[in-house]
């Protein structure tokens, strides 16, 4: 789902 997918965008650029 679209939340899903915010979710693991923040993950990556919480790392970067």
């Amino acid at each position: 789902m679209v939340e899903d997918y915010w979710h693991i965008i923040l993950e990556i650029t919480r790392m970067i």
